[in-house]
């Protein structure tokens, strides 16, 4: 598939879902963004997780992987663009788990 866009910043991507439960609570919905080049070839990947944990502040409850702001508030070394789908996933575990953490232990 190939298709012609207005602009050069447009695209069309997948979204894949997906349930977070840490310590056996729900606390994300994580989207799975998949990105393709023009042969069809999925090559990219990043993340945009909804926190539905009342512990997190609300200016945190929407997250994504290039998040410069949530980097600063807990320390999280987020990547933005990933080549595999694992590694996008593995870096919102990782990354929900860390601001969970963080607002647990200051509540």
């Amino acid at each position: 598939m190939n298709f012609t866009y207005f602009n050069e910043e447009d695209l069309l991507y997948q979204i894949e879902h997906y349930k977070f439960r840490l310590k056996n609570s729900p606390v994300a919905d994580i989207k799975l963004l998949i990105f393709f080049n023009g042969d069809n070839v999925y090559n990219n990947y990043s993340y945009e997780a909804e926190i539905t944990d009342s512990k997190v502040p609300i200016e945190y409850k929407s997250v994504s992987a290039t998040d410069n702001s949530l980097k600063t508030e807990i320390g999280a070394e987020l990547t933005g663009i990933f080549k595999t789908k694992e590694d996008a996933l593995q870096d919102a575990i990782n990354t929900i788990s860390k601001l969970m953490d963080h607002y647990t232990k200051n509540t």
